[in-house]
Parts: C-alpha cells; sequence; structure tokens
C-alpha cells in the first residue's frame, strides 16, 4: 500500500495522508483471564501447587488454554507452550500496532545468575519468528501472578494479516530448565491475548474509502484531473494565441 501511495506525483499524495477517524481495535485471547482460576490480583502470590483449575472446555481445547490454568507440582510446567489465536482482519487493513500480553509467572533472568548464564532468556516466538529480547531481564517472584506486556515493532505486522497467529514462549530460563545448583521456581500461564490496532480506510473528499488497489487508482484519476484543469487551460489559450498570429 504504501509503495502505491509514494509512486502517485507528489501533489496527490496529500489525499492518502489522512488516515480514518476511527481506529478498528481486535482482540484476540487464548486463556481466561482468572489468575489460573484463583481470582488472585497480579503482583500476588499464587496458592501453592499443584493444583488443576481448568474447565471441561480448557481441557479440550487444542489452542493452547488446555495449558492454562495448570500448576504441576509444586515448581509449575516446563517446556515449549503454543498459543493458537484466531481472528477477523477487514480487507485493506492497515495495522498501526500490535501489542501482547501474558498473565503467567515463574519467569526468572538467566543474567543473574552464574549457573544460567549461558542458557539464553526465555524466548518469544510469532508464527516462528523470534521477537529478539522480549523478557530481556523479566524476573517474577516464586509464585507471583504477574501480567506480562510485550509491544511488537513493524516488521512483525505481517504475520497478522492472514486472520491467525501462533504465539510460542519457550521456557529455557532458570526457572525452566531445574537447573541443579540453584532454586526452581514454577513457570506458569493464565492466558495470551492479542491487540491489534488499525485501519480499513483512507478519506478521500470527505469519504472513507477502503485501502485497495481500486479505490488507489480511482482516487489518483480524480486527483489528476484537478490538477490538469489548469495545464489543460494554459494550453487551450496557447493555441489560440497560436492561431491568431498565423492568421496575421
Amino acid at each position: 500500500m504504501t509503495i502505491l501511495v509514494m509512486s502517485l506525483p507528489s501533489s496527490i499524495v496529500p489525499a492518502y495522508a489522512q488516515l480514518c477517524n476511527n481506529p478498528t481495535t481486535i482482540i484476540s485471547l487464548v486463556g481466561d483471564k482468572d489468575a489460573l482460576g484463583t481470582g488472585t490480583l497480579p503482583g500476588n502470590d499464587l496458592p501453592p501447587g499443584p493444583f488443576d483449575n481448568r474447565s471441561p472446555a480448557e481441557m479440550a481445547a487444542t489452542d493452547g488454554s488446555e495449558n492454562t490454568d495448570v500448576v504441576n507440582g509444586e515448581f509449575g510446567r516446563t517446556g515449549d507452550f503454543d498459543y493458537f489465536h484466531t481472528f477477523s482482519i477487514p480487507g485493506g487493513f492497515a495495522i498501526s500496532s500490535v501489542d501482547l500480553e501474558f498473565g503467567l509467572g515463574g519467569m526468572q533472568s538467566n543474567d543473574n545468575d552464574p549457573n544460567t548464564k549461558t542458557l539464553g532468556e526465555d524466548g518469544l516466538f510469532v508464527d516462528g519468528v523470534l521477537i529478539p529480547d522480549a523478557f530481556e531481564m523479566v524476573s517474577h517472584a516464586r509464585f507471583t501472578y504477574t501480567l506480562e506486556p510485550v509491544s511488537l515493532t513493524p516488521a512483525v505486522f505481517v504475520e497478522f494479516l492472514d486472520g491467525a497467529a501462533t504465539i510460542r514462549i519457550e521456557t529455557n530460563s532458570f526457572g525452566g530448565t531445574n537447573v541443579a545448583g540453584g532454586n526452581d521456581s514454577p513457570v506458569f500461564f493464565d492466558y495470551s491475548e492479542i491487540t491489534i490496532i488499525g485501519c480499513s480506510g483512507v478519506i478521500i473528499g470527505g469519504e472513507i474509502l477502503p485501502i485497495d488497489t481500486t479505490a488507489l487508482l480511482l482516487a489518483g484519476v480524480q486527483s489528476i484531473s484537478m490538477w490538469m484543469i489548469p495545464v489543460v487551460i494554459a494550453g487551450a489559450g496557447i493555441g489560440v494565441f497560436v492561431t491568431m498570429r498565423s492568421r496575421k
């Protein structure tokens, strides 16, 4: 879309500069916001495990909800966790921001512990694309329920335009590897949420038009016709002048 706009004459570009006045917000939630079924407020400790507070629907789910609301044993869960999000994207949608939020706990930064310094931090992936340093220096208390936000850069916005995104958290941290010689911590998950904000059209001549090739071409023709009127008039004047000169 940007390439199409920038390829038009500079006098036309301002016609596309004003985005719609009412941005659209799209939210996709996997899991539920209930602090693993305990109702614990963020920043407070969960009851000690083990426990399994999944609903029947969560137990039967295949979108990642089946891995939420569970603490297996005292030290939580380990491994890689996938959340499969699906959502509806309008045609011609232009994304302006994508924010992730996770309800979880037990992550610990490896940089603070010589026993785990070389392991690497917990990894965050969107459709297999690594989000660098998403959990850098994130360190939770042992059983504290935490909301962890991550804002994504425009480089990965394209991953959301098809209406689906797989969010993976790889628990490579000390809390998720049970490395000997240190204090283990539980890694537990409550939910994964995606918030997408964007616009499905631009305002041209007071009317919201979809941002697609047809709209751009039609608006370009209209804009071209406006700035060509003086050129046509000037050309007609020159023609009359030349005709009058040739009759003398």
